[in-house]
């Protein structure tokens, strides 16, 4: 994964993306050069992969626990993170006492809805899935990786993003054309209230679905704080469910928060007379200080029943 701070430029047909352009054509023919060379393994369950073609964040995570949530009772669901962020040496399983930065925001956060598994590549995840031996194995990401067989391909996309000004990285946010991946998707799900501009693959089912706050209403005056890829969604979601953010703090994407960190973001809250409050993936890094409050959120989809159904029609379990 490429982890940097998304910048305006990627928006927007400006001289440094035009400048940049030299620089994704080899970035592309890197990509090409793995596909050529790389022998895909075979998963012994069914491969659910959940990703997006954007630097930054679109929702994979939450698409995943959704995932977990509405499949869960009927199979038997393994998940496999790559542990970003992380200084993850080896593939695990996550328990409830690995920190974040041991296994990474994503594998804690996700741990609480199903089994999981931290691994830098499905060729490091494959013997504990097998050992495991799960009906459905979900990759939260790797659409781009070329080193694993997949049954299904879920395409999530941040409508209020969309794709940018559709360049490549680093002259955009495009970690492939969407044109490349159109063959290979099963569904799209587009996730906020902003209609989005670019043409995708209309020969696959598209869902429109919202990150929505769980009830949760306060009357205090925040620092709202964030370090995931698109600080910004959450400081609007905040400000949409009339919470009164009188300051806001981004940190880059899978921010691994140190005591120095936790120890200035107190000091300004106290200064400010303001509470303290994250998101879910920041809260699991914190080790569940209770001065610090976080965000419930769960992702709405519309016609959620007639995405159920559309799955479950895809799955084929062997025996």
């Amino acid at each position: 994964m490429i982890k940097l701070n998304y910048p305006k430029f990627w928006q927007t047909n400006s001289w440094l993306s035009l400048l940049l352009t030299p620089a994704s054509w080899i970035y592309l023919l890197f990509g090409k050069i793995r596909l050529w060379v790389t022998k895909p393994i075979k998963i012994p369950a069914f491969v659910i992969c959940v990703g997006n073609i954007t630097v930054g964040g679109s929702g994979k995570t939450q698409i995943v626990k959704w995932l977990c949530q509405n499949l869960q009772p009927k199979y038997n669901i393994l998940v496999v993170t790559k542990g970003y962020g992380s200084n993850l040496k080896q593939a695990k399983i996550v328990s409830a006492q690995d920190l974040a930065s041991n296994v990474g925001d994503e594998a804690k956060l996700l741990s609480s809805y199903s089994n999981v598994i931290a691994a830098r590549s499905p060729q490091e995840a494959l013997p504990l899935i097998k050992e495991a031996k799960p009906e459905i194995v979900i990759f939260d990401d790797g659409l781009q990786n070329p080193g694993f067989i997949k049954d299904m391909n879920i395409l999530a996309i941040n409508t209020e993003r969309g794709f940018g000004n559709q360049k490549i990285f680093p002259a955009g946010p495009l970690r492939q054309t969407h044109h490349s991946v159109d063959a290979r998707i099963d569904c799209n799900i587009l996730i906020g209230n902003k209609p989005l501009n670019t043409l995708i693959n209309t020969k696959s089912p598209c869902f429109n679905a919202q990150i929505e706050a769980e009830n949760y209403k306060s009357t205090k005056n925040y620092l709202a704080f964030s370090g995931i890829a698109n600080p910004n969604s959450f400081f609007d979601l905040l400000n949409s469910l009339s919470f009164k953010v009188k300051h806001t703090i981004s940190f880059p994407d899978h921010y691994n928060y140190g005591p120095k960190d936790i120890k200035t973001l107190l000091n300004n809250a106290k200064q400010k007379s303001l509470h303290l409050i994250t998101t879910e993936k920041d809260y699991v890094k914190l080790q569940n200080m209770v001065n610090i409050e976080y965000l419930p959120v769960n992702l709405k989809i519309d016609n959620d029943k007639e995405l159920i159904k559309f799955i479950y029609e895809k799955i084929t379990i062997s025996n």
